[in-house]
């Protein structure tokens, strides 16, 4: 990742981080990237549901598929970036720095990192405020910003659900068609095993820790141990995703034996 974030979480913050003596550039750049970075996780999280939909036409012979119109073709591929840009949007209009999380970051985030606040950016909520007199009250423009992004994440884990059962239900009714060879029946059967195991990943290492996360600050309850294993789970996503199709379909998986024994008898 270009922008080698670091994801602090602590009581009711939690933030991504960008810093200056990492990359070298001056800070307004490094704002940029860490709204683009942000917007790339949007932009992941809808290019995953696309592709549930994207499944489910493909087995059902859909017209939406075809890509003979400028219409359809500008449908697939601009609206994950559009979702992208709304995602980045919210986080730069709502979640913000302020003089909060300012406080915070420099009391349990800086002391052990040996850089001053000058040299980072930062966005992400901190969903309360302190006021003069020590009581705390609810940052409206977080949790409105928070609102929105929950009802994005929600809206793509319902619509991966839908779709992943519509292409389930699909894939059954093909596996029982005696019109189709027996090689296709175990094709489909493989796909249908290799959905599901699609499905998990994205849950385990995306949706999950990210609700957990944001759920847990609002209760004071957030710490660098959840932010460390979200940022963990983030870069792992990329290389996990592509590994059931590796693995369970059986031509993928005969031509990566072939390329295994070759290396093999190289060394």
């Amino acid at each position: 990742m270009v922008v080698q974030p670091d994801f602090f979480s602590y009581s009711s913050l939690f933030i991504v981080i960008a810093r200056t003596d990492r990359l070298g550039l001056p800070l307004w750049m490094i704002q940029i990237l860490n709204i683009m970075f942000c917007s790339m996780f949007g932009v992941s999280m809808a290019m995953f549901t696309f592709h549930f939909i994207y499944r489910y036409f493909v087995i059902t012979a859909s017209p939406y598929v075809k890509m003979d119109s400028t219409l359809k073709i500008s449908a697939w591929f601009l609206t994950p970036i559009l979702y992208g840009i709304v995602w980045g949007l919210v986080v730069f209009v709502t979640l913000g720095p302020n003089e909060e999380t300012d406080r915070i970051v420099e009391d349990h985030f800086l002391p052990s990192r040996h850089i001053t606040m000058d040299q980072l950016t930062y966005v992400g909520p901190n969903y309360y405020m302190t006021d003069e007199n020590g009581m705390e009250t609810l940052n409206l423009t977080v949790f409105c910003g928070m609102a929105i992004l929950i009802a994005m994440v929600t809206s793509s884990v319902l619509t991966i659900g839908i779709f992943a059962y519509k292409c389930y239900k699909a894939m059954g009714v093909l596996l029982h068609e005696s019109n189709h060879s027996e090689g296709y029946k175990v094709l489909q059967s493989q796909l249908l095993n290799m959905l599901i195991v699609q499905v998990t990943i994205p849950a385990v290492l995306m949706h999950i820790p990210f609700s957990i996360l944001l759920i847990g600050t609002m209760f004071h309850i957030g710490n660098e141990v959840a932010a460390g294993f979200f940022c963990i789970s983030v870069a792992a996503y990329p290389v996990l995703d592509p590994l059931p199709t590796m693995f369970m379909i059986q031509h993928y998986r005969q031509v990566l034996k072939k390329i295994i024994k070759k290396r093999v008898k190289f060394w």
